[in-house]
């Protein structure tokens, strides 16, 4: 008895100190956001505020500590020229391998470029999927799949193209301005917080295949069965795993879209799962660092397909 009482003590002081830890961390890192955020871009207020946020979420009442400052984006296509949030912007031409801010007639590469810069910034300043954003209850809700609208795409009536194709194909093949990485490499390739084994189960190259892949009804039991083995050292996970799994139809993402201009499109970032604070710091404690019960997305969703893809739809101002 005495033994147990003894790890019994020793997991709840190492739980204080690391509180206490955390609570050390955010007095230092709030007071140097709140003497840099006025000088930051909206981008970066939003990527800075995320990051506040992702440690405050492990100290008790954490997410109301820092609040998320995120926009939302308005772009739209003209013949000649491009807006973000009804102003001009300088975008790539390959006709004059130049930025510009008018040129002769929209196309493929206009196009596929300005959305792929889009989806670009959306990953970077939600943490690249790096960090958990899982417990941000007043920003992503508490539902197991939520999305933020980082930017709105539409085309003006000027438009004369019916359609611009090849936006995955661009990604994959166009590096990203001052890398050496391509855009799929950075926004899909790269690591980030999965649900553990993901790919492997769902027979994918990596974790953003594997949930632009979909889930079918047909394979949610073996599913399961398949996540119930890989979370078997994972205390506390096993429920969780069970009730959603067993529940979830996750629909596939197309990935070879094409943008037609009587269509709207959002840039999307979307986290999937369900957890809470105590079982994460649970697992910390007890060093099961790879038992992540969560999986961070992004890419461009048909707005009329919003609905399928997400359950609460968060936005920020576009102002």
């Amino acid at each position: 008895m005495s033994r147990i009482n003894k790890k019994a003590g020793l997991s709840t002081l190492q739980t204080i100190i690391i509180i206490l830890l955390i609570f050390v961390v955010l007095l230092i890192f709030y007071q140097d956001l709140r003497a840099t955020l006025l000088k930051k871009s909206n981008r970066e207020i939003c990527r800075a505020t995320a990051l506040a946020q992702s440690v405050a979420v492990w100290a008790p009442e954490g997410e109301n500590l820092v609040s998320l400052e995120c926009k939302t984006y308005k772009v739209v296509f003209f013949e000649d020229h491009v807006e973000i949030n009804d102003e001009i912007i300088e975008v790539y031409d390959p006709r004059k391998k130049d930025v510009v801010k008018k040129f002769n007639g929209l196309t493929e590469d206009i196009v596929n470029w300005v959305i792929a810069e889009e989806l670009r910034w959306c990953w970077w300043q939600f943490l690249e999927g790096k960090k958990s954003l899982l417990n941000m209850k007043n920003f992503f809700g508490s539902a197991e799949r939520t999305c933020f609208l980082c930017t709105e795409i539409t085309f003006d009536e000027s438009v004369k193209t019916d359609e611009f194709k090849n936006f995955f194909k661009y990604t994959k093949e166009k590096t990203m301005p001052n890398s050496e990485m391509t855009y799929y490499q950075y926004y899909a390739e790269e690591p980030r917080k999965c649900i553990w084994r993901y790919e492997e189960i769902i027979d994918a190259d990596n974790c953003w295949e594997a949930y632009a892949q979909g889930i079918s009804p047909n394979i949610i039991t073996s599913t399961v069965q398949h996540f119930k083995e890989a979370f078997s050292h994972c205390s506390g996970i096993i429920p969780a795993l069970s009730t959603y799994w067993s529940s979830v139809t996750h629909y596939s993402v197309v990935k070879n879209i094409t943008f037609e201009k009587d269509k709207k499109y959002a840039v999307t970032f979307v986290r999937e799962g369900a957890t809470s604070r105590h079982l994460e710091l649970e697992k910390l404690v007890k060093g099961e660092t790879d038992c992540f019960f969560e999986t961070y997305f992004s890419y461009v969703i048909p707005s009329d397909e919003l609905g399928k893809h997400c359950g609460p739809v968060r936005r920020g101002s576009m102002k």
